[in-house]
């Protein structure tokens, strides 16, 4: 039993004494913490053909809590996004996580895919101090990084014979409301693109149309398309005479299948009907029938009026409001006001117990004494401003 123990704890010593090692050295082949294998879909794609690149990275090490961390180092030669990421950890030592990136190379030459792979490693210790919530924990989880040595991988990406505006595989659909209006009545045009290939970069899918005035609306997200996404375009046309609503081609690349193809729709033809301006204009002698009726304009007037009182009102109320509030706020200057002689306005001022007053007190103690003359007109103007 305690050859046992001693096992475990000898066991636990080495763990640690490895990863220790392992922080000094700063660096580790793969084979001492982990396996990792790399998976391309095509070594020799077409330029933005869809590649699909798989990273699956299992821990081998199983003395310390791993985390795992790819990225595929940005490049001019191609475009590379994460689609998915999976972890599946049998047991908390034993963690195993595949990446999985969709990449369109954009260039006609060999290229090569730099990974940068590191492994975070955390104790058991701090694991639980994270959890846990120990605020005597600084950091929020004490690992240590090793960068693990990636070889890159190679493409030899092969040029299309042809331009093209799609890569990949899609379908084109087109939806019309009707084909026979009046001058100026809106036509809806509806294009909806579907498919999984290469992100579109389409703005616009219908030419200009001469005497056509087009409205565009577009829908959809062309991210979508990496794994299959769906793009429209909804016209709205506006004419005055028949025009042709032209058909609308899109050159495409399948990679899959090795072709060529065109997606396109049927030309339309639109009728569309003149106004008859002799009923929208008067004739040039035509005289009104009916003289000018005060009573018929009666109705029209009360609403201006109306219009006219509800804004004076709204003006002039603000003001007095306000008028109504100073007059609450100060009753005092509402007294001072009404106060008919020196002797009256001395009696207000000496029931208040404000020191702002004292200055007037003394000036009408000095008026009504004959000390000195001050008019009460002064003395309450001079009030009112405090």
């Amino acid at each position: 039993m305690n050859l046992s123990i001693k096992g475990i704890s000898m066991k636990k010593i080495l763990g640690k004494f490895l990863i220790g090692l392992l922080f000094l050295l700063g660096y580790m082949h793969a084979s001492q913490l982990c396996d990792y294998k790399v998976k391309v879909s095509n070594h020799s794609p077409y330029v933005k053909e869809s590649v699909e690149v798989i990273f699956e990275a299992v821990q081998k090490e199983h003395s310390s809590v791993m985390f795992f961390d790819l990225m595929i180092q940005k490049s001019d030669a191609f475009e590379a996004y994460l689609v998915e990421k999976l972890e599946d950890k049998k047991s908390y030592h034993d963690n195993k996580t595949t990446y999985k990136y969709i990449l369109y190379p954009l260039k006609s030459e060999k290229i090569e895919l730099d990974f940068d792979f590191k492994v975070s490693l955390a104790s058991d210790e701090s694991i639980e101090k994270f959890y846990t919530g120990n605020r005597d924990v600084i950091n929020p989880m004490a690992t240590k990084e090793v960068h693990i040595d990636v070889a890159p991988t190679t493409l030899e990406v092969h040029a299309l014979g042809k331009a093209v505006d799609l890569i990949g595989d899609f379908t084109l659909t087109s939806e019309i409301d009707k084909k026979e209006v009046e001058a100026f009545e809106q036509v809806n045009v509806r294009y909806t693109v579907k498919g999984q290939g290469y992100i579109p970069r389409i703005k616009s899918v219908l030419p200009q149309i001469e005497g056509v005035q087009q409205f565009l609306e577009r829908t959809g997200k062309p991210m979508d398309f990496i794994k299959g996404g769906k793009l429209s375009f909804q016209y709205a046309l506006l004419a005055k005479q028949d025009f042709d609503l032209p058909s609308v081609k899109i050159r495409c690349f399948s990679p899959i299948k090795k072709r060529y193809y065109t997606l396109s729709t049927l030309v339309e033809k639109i009728d569309v009907s003149s106004i008859e301006y002799a009923v929208l204009l008067d004739a040039e002698d035509s005289h009104p029938v009916k003289t000018f009726v005060k009573a018929d304009y009666l109705s029209y007037l009360n609403g201006v009026l109306l219009f006219l009182a509800g804004f004076a009102v709204a003006k002039i109320s603000p003001m007095l409001y306000r008028r109504r509030k100073v007059s609450a706020q100060n009753p005092l200057q509402e007294r001072i006001k009404r106060a008919k002689d020196e002797k009256a306005l001395l009696q207000l001022l000496l029931g208040t117990t404000d020191p702002i007053y004292k200055p007037y007190i003394t000036m009408l103690e000095e008026t009504l004494y004959g000390h000195k003359s001050h008019t009460l007109k002064s003395i309450k103007d001079a009030l009112l401003k405090q």
